[in-house]
């Protein structure tokens, strides 16, 4: 399994997951609604590879 999300930079992602935010999306500041919106793209992306 490893191997399937190395290549694409998303074994970090599935060793570690995705954290849900404390606070609801229109109380976080730039830098987190950034940093969210990276994660739901990664696990999107990951949940996509697998078969």
């Amino acid at each position: 399994m490893k191997t399937i999300f190395e290549p694409h930079e998303l074994w970090n992602l599935v060793e570690k997951g995705v954290d849900d935010p404390e606070k609801k999306e229109e109380d976080l500041s730039a830098a987190e609604r950034k940093l969210l919106k990276e994660n739901i793209v990664e696990d999107a992306r990951a949940l996509g590879i697998i078969p």
